[in-house]
């Protein structure tokens, strides 16, 4: 399975459009070669260098396995179309919560999983939670790293 993106570069920085700052604009994705016996697809953003632990910005699941793309901003919904769910990010909101840790250079994966099952899922289910539940069904997923570093000066309020 291949994950792409056409705002995102792999291990670059990600655009200021798609940071807390700069307009929090969840990007767009394409995707190709998912496994035949898919049901559905996920795609989570996480912080792996948070100091706290992995924290996850965006967790969105039931994305259907024949479509080829997510078009940017999202809107922050509980159920989108076509089945569509975005679950509860470690800020405690529903959809994208853009990169802006207030120090330091930090990684930010997206990362996109194909799995055998659609996931039925309450308002209060967090990213963590998704994740438990397609483990041991994952059947391909894909990457796609970039990097923020706040800018001097600034500072985040959640």
């Amino acid at each position: 399975m291949l994950l792409q993106s056409k705002t995102l570069t792999e291990n670059a920085a990600i655009p200021k459009q798609h940071t807390a700052q700069g307009g929090n604009i969840s990007p767009s994705f394409l995707w190709s070669d998912v496994p035949l016996h898919t049901i559905s697809l996920a795609l989570i953003l996480a912080d792996v260098d948070s100091p706290i632990s992995k924290r996850f910005h965006w967790g969105l699941c039931n994305i259907p396995p024949l479509t080829d793309e997510l078009g940017k901003n999202i809107d922050d919904l509980f159920r989108l179309p076509n089945g569509m769910i975005q679950v509860v990010n470690d800020m405690g909101r529903t959809g994208y919560y853009g990169p802006g840790f207030p120090a330091g250079q930090h990684r930010y994966i997206f990362r996109l999983f194909a799995v055998d099952m659609q996931l039925e899922l309450s308002r209060m289910t967090t990213c963590g939670d998704m994740l438990k539940k397609i483990k041991g069904h994952i059947l391909a997923f894909d990457t796609i790293t970039v990097h923020y570093a706040q800018p001097a000066g600034l500072t985040l309020s959640l």
